[in-house]
């Protein structure tokens, strides 16, 4: 082997030569044992080898989104959609104090967060009708993962797109500002058909005509189209607008149905053909003076008249207050906001109103201050609500109903009035249908 020293002579000699004017090759004896590159001045010898750079460390991480329903598709109110934001450290450092965020502000406009986001280390924050950011570390080759859903609400202000946008602090795919498609999630909330909804039977006189109601449900939906159909003509034909004529003597029937044109839902009206006309007598709807419902929450009212038989009798219906409670020609009542809006049915020459109560916060349960109490007659004793639960329900309002007038009476605001000897039940009723009862004894 060429001693270390001596090597480095032959080379310095060779730099001394006019930057290697004369290019004789190196002694063979040199190079037989050791490899000899003259291009830059690069040699390595067996046993003389120079020392190679580490190799630098870098920082990166790879970020995901993915969804149970696939990208620019199609959801629908009261819809569930689930997330899932993966993050991976791809370089070879560990991420400290990597920061992770989903923007969700136009998701939560339209949506309400049903499970939040966790992960087993760091620190999650989440900001309502914002997002959620996740602090921590994250070493090389880990991963993480968030999952979290949402529920698609109710009104016009819930359609749109939902639109998710992840980024991250640190290099990646998804850093802050860059833009990359991969990193936004979008779907359209859209208001889809949920039924339709029509009268359930209906008496003509032959050769007389009624319009049936064919209403699609819920009532901001966007497709509203029907088609009409009846399965007899030779009974009773309908038209495009739902008029339906009774074409055979009496004692036929026939059965119309709507169709909407978006998710093919059916409704059915019974058609039974008469041979005289009869008069409604009266109407009744609903059995109580007053109902409730929540905010978003839908009501159907099912007029009963009597004769049961009554001919061309097809209720129509209003709402004083269309912005607390609006009510479409099936009579199907929607709470828009919190209130009280009087529903008016009319019914041939007859009218029927009711108060409907729109709450925020329903009640679960109520108590009274007095399960049982005595009162002597043409004296009076007050009750009313000891407890609400949840104690943040809204309205508290109630209704005072008596199980005899005879016995005892009860007004608006839960005062009691004995009439006569006995015993009565006074029940008082939440806007949402909970009931609490008290026995009552008139002396």
């Amino acid at each position: 082997m060429v001693g270390k020293e001596r090597l480095l002579r032959i080379v310095h000699n060779r730099k001394a030569n006019t930057m290697f004017g004369k290019t004789g090759a190196l002694p063979t004896s040199v190079c037989k044992q050791s490899a000899c590159v003259l291009a830059g001045l690069a040699i390595a010898v067996s046993g003389f080898a120079a020392a190679t750079p580490a190799r630098a460390e870098t920082s990166e991480v790879t970020i995901s989104i993915t969804s149970n329903v696939p990208a620019g598709a199609r959801v629908v109110a009261s819809q569930q959609v689930f997330y899932t934001v993966t993050a991976k450290n791809t370089g070879t450092a560990t991420l400290t104090g990597l920061a992770i965020s989903d923007d969700m502000t136009t998701v939560l406009s339209k949506a309400v967060m049903v499970t939040q986001p966790s992960a087993a280390g760091g620190i999650m924050t989440v900001t309502a009708g914002v997002g959620w950011t996740w602090f921590g570390n994250l070493a090389a080759g880990q991963t993480v993962s968030f999952t979290y859903s949402v529920r698609v609400g109710f009104g016009a202000s819930a359609s749109g797109q939902l639109v998710n946008r992840v980024t991250s602090n640190m290099p990646g795919n998804c850093q802050a500002g860059s833009g990359n498609p991969a990193c936004v999630f979008v779907v359209n909330s859209v208001k889809a058909a949920a039924g339709v909804k029509t009268l359930p039977k209906l008496y003509l006189v032959a050769g007389k005509s009624a319009t049936l109601p064919g209403v699609v449900q819920p009532i901001d939906a966007p497709n509203k189209a029907v088609t009409w159909s009846s399965s007899n003509p030779g009974v009773a034909k309908v038209d495009a607008q739902g008029k339906v004529t009774a074409t055979a003597k009496a004692g036929k029937s026939a059965t119309i149905t709507v169709t909407s044109a978006d998710g093919n839902f059916k409704a059915s009206c019974k058609v039974y053909v008469v041979a005289k006309a009869t008069s409604l007598q009266t109407l009744q709807s609903p059995p109580t003076n007053t109902t409730g419902l929540g905010v978003n929450q839908t009501l159907q009212i099912k007029p009963t008249w009597k004769p049961a038989k009554a001919t061309s009798v097809v209720p129509t219906y209003t709402s004083s207050n269309p912005g607390v409670a609006t009510i479409d020609k099936a009579g199907v009542i929607t709470g828009m906001s919190a209130g009280k809006a009087t529903i008016t049915v009319k019914a041939g020459s007859k009218t029927k109103k009711f108060v409907v109560t729109v709450g925020t916060v329903a009640p679960t349960k109520i108590t009274l201050n007095k399960k049982t109490a005595s009162v002597a007659r043409g004296k009076k004793v007050a009750l009313q609500a000891a407890g609400w639960t949840p104690s943040s329900a809204n309205p508290k309002t109630l209704i005072w109903k008596s199980s005899n007038k005879k016995i005892a009476t009860v007004n608006a605001n839960g005062v009691v009035t004995g009439k006569a000897k006995g015993k009565v039940t006074i029940t008082a009723t939440t806007w949402n249908g909970k009931t609490a009862k008290c026995t009552l004894t008139v002396k």
